[in-house]
């Protein structure tokens, strides 16, 4: 084997170290390693002494495979710090539109039977069930998205609470179809207050405590 130039490269080699950053990887699974130190060598005149760290790698005999580890330690770290967390994120939205279902439900359900708007006599009492009941199917939407983000997360206090928001939803799917078509029973709204509340207690026990999140309800 010829003798390697081991005299320390001069600025020009520089132009060519980040093309040779993407190849190093790939060079060091498929090449011995004087093959893949041959394939990188540098012509160049004389420099006293190093001026960067780019010139001591270059010069130094230090095995590529340690250098190749401690890049690629190094790039996903730098992921780790631009990547948000993806629990911290699902946590987010899952309080959001939890958040919006229960504004659904305590602004155009609870608040008006508690004012007695549903009752018998009351004035614009059908239109008032009727829009309560779409805000609720509304809510519906939500508490399905809300869903969704708990099963699928890594969070482990999100699926602690998947199995209960299932059954939440159910219970706004069947009181929101029957406001929706006009029929009111006291008891229907007071079976979801009992609901939301229970939930919302499980909900900040395990650290995401709901707050109603103000929206235009459509419909």
């Amino acid at each position: 084997m010829r003798e390697v130039d081991r005299r320390l490269p001069g600025p020009k080699s520089l132009r060519n170290f980040r093309f040779d950053l993407v190849l190093c990887y790939a060079m060091a699974r498929n090449f011995s390693r004087a093959r893949a130190y041959e394939a990188t060598r540098v012509h160049a005149s004389v420099v006293p002494e190093p001026r960067t760290l780019i010139e001591v790698f270059m010069s130094s005999t230090i095995p590529r495979n340690r250098f190749i580890v401690a890049a690629t330690l190094a790039i996903a770290m730098l992921f780790a710090t631009v990547q948000p967390s993806s629990a911290f994120l699902d946590k987010t939205r899952f309080a959001a539109h939890l958040g919006v279902a229960y504004f659904a439900f305590h602004h155009f359900v609870l608040k008006p039977y508690q004012e007695h708007r549903f009752d018998n006599g009351a004035d614009h009492r059908t239109v008032n069930i009727i829009k309560g009941g779409a805000a609720m199917l509304f809510a519906v939407h939500e508490l399905k998205v809300a869903e969704k983000i708990s099963h699928n997360s890594n969070s482990k206090i999100l699926h602690a609470l998947d199995g209960k928001l299932v059954a939440l939803g159910a219970t706004f799917a069947t009181v929101g179809s029957a406001l929706h078509s006009g029929k009111f029973e006291p008891k229907a709204v007071d079976s979801v207050q009992s609901s939301t509340d229970d939930f919302g207690k499980d909900s900040a026990a395990a650290g995401e405590p709901i707050k109603d999140v103000p929206v235009a309800i459509p419909g």
